[in-house]
């Protein structure tokens, strides 16, 4: 038996993502000429019918501004020029943070924040002179009992003392904090004092309701590769209004290729979809957008929707934590981890290391994510887990303990 519980970190394929790639290896080696510009803005009905029949997973491209369409509806959304797809997110965050600093003189940060994306923000505040907050919330939440109410009440006292006009949060860190984010903004509006907002979705997407997040701040940001399974990294933006679409485009589609914020997947999906293509351009790799078009399709045709799936998640996660308690592994357990995502960690292992750790976990037939602090991360999955897989996490978790020991 194995069970996969590391989608935190790397989804595992959806079915119909895996045929896209299959399909289209096969299409690379029998007629690469398929893939060319006209399918790629109009969809395969630029192919024969025969060559439909032999494609029939990517026959379900319909273009670059559909699935700037599709994207946008599953953000909650209508409005497709909202969305900015890239081949890595980490650009999308940095064209925000530019976006952010130009119009703020002071962003709150959180020590929730993903690291990488923090440092962005950190280069963007110092070439803007700006300055940078961060609100101590992961001790209060992995050890305290503090909700997401009293994070946020935290987050706007510290808000009006640092005397920001600018937030960059996660709505579900790493560790699985999921922070109040829509009704946080909506008060600091209120305040007249918030003037930009950006959002890190990554481990939002696909796993919690965002609607109400996306329609509150000014930039939220997500990929494909996590919770909606599409395998092949893809970074999604969605902006939060008329002007800040604008400004993001521009600064996105203007940028020469030596900038930070040049992604050539994002210039190329723009100049697709607006059907302004450069007579000379840089070849990119499209193929994550085919397979998230066939994910976000089939994710529109599953009977569950994402909070039925959240339910079973937590469900999950409960069941886990209370097989736990009597072992020597600890679930943490926190009123502001409302999510797909268990926490748990050694009780005595001071000296467990933790790539051990994860090897002992595979080899039992568990994939999961160890930090160095030998916190381990599990991601729960969409199914309810059976009275045969929890007893077998429990020996699992029972025989790793007793050969670290």
């Amino acid at each position: 038996m194995r069970i996969y519980m590391d989608t935190a970190r790397q989804g595992q394929a959806c079915p119909a993502a895996m045929q896209v790639e299959c399909e289209f290896a096969r299409l690379a080696f029998e007629d690469p000429y398929l893939c060319s510009l006209p399918f790629l803005q109009h969809g395969a009905r630029v192919w024969t019918e025969q060559r439909q029949r032999e494609f029939p997973e990517l026959s379900c491209w319909n273009g670059s501004h559909r699935l700037h369409e599709q994207m946008a509806l599953a953000l909650g959304t209508r409005d497709a020029d909202r969305v900015f797809v890239a081949s890595q997110s980490a650009r999308l965050v940095r064209t925000a943070c530019r976006l952010m600093f130009r119009q703020c003189r002071s962003v709150l940060t959180t020590d929730l924040n993903w690291p990488a994306w923090q440092q962005i923000a950190n280069e963007e505040a110092q070439k803007h002179h700006g300055r940078i907050h961060i609100a101590e919330l992961k001790d209060l939440a992995i050890r305290g009992n503090a909700s997401p109410q009293d994070f946020n009440e935290l987050l706007q006292s510290q808000f009006l003392q640092h005397d920001c006009d600018g937030l960059f949060i996660p709505s579900v860190s790493s560790l699985g904090i999921r922070l109040a984010v829509a009704p946080l903004l909506r008060q600091l509006r209120n305040f007249r004092s918030l003037r930009f907002a950006v959002v890190d979705g990554a481990q939002a997407l696909g796993h919690i309701p965002v609607s109400d997040v996306i329609e509150s701040c000014d930039v939220f940001i997500a990929g494909c590769h996590k919770w909606l399974q599409a395998h092949l990294p893809l970074g999604i933006a969605l902006t939060g209004n008329g002007l800040t679409t604008e400004q993001f485009a521009s600064l996105a589609m203007n940028s020469d290729t030596s900038s930070d914020c040049h992604d050539p997947l994002l210039r190329f999906s723009q100049e697709l979809r607006t059907e302004r293509l450069q007579k000379y351009s840089e070849t990119v790799n499209v193929l994550p957008l085919l397979t998230a078009n066939s994910t976000l399709r089939a994710a529109s045709k599953a009977l569950n929707t994402i909070t039925d799936s959240l339910t079973v998640r937590q469900t999950n996660r409960q069941n886990v934590a209370d097989l736990l308690h009597d072992s020597p592994w600890c679930p943490v357990a926190s009123t502001s981890m409302d999510c797909g995502i268990l926490v748990v960690e050694p009780r005595q292992a001071d000296r467990w290391n933790p790539e051990a750790i994860t090897a002992a976990m595979h080899q039992r037939g568990i994939s999961l994510s160890v930090y160095p602090d030998r916190k381990l991360r599990l991601s729960m999955p969409s199914q309810i887990l059976t009275e045969s897989e929890l007893q077998f996490l429990r020996d699992s978790f029972t025989a790793v303990s007793q050969q670290m020991m």
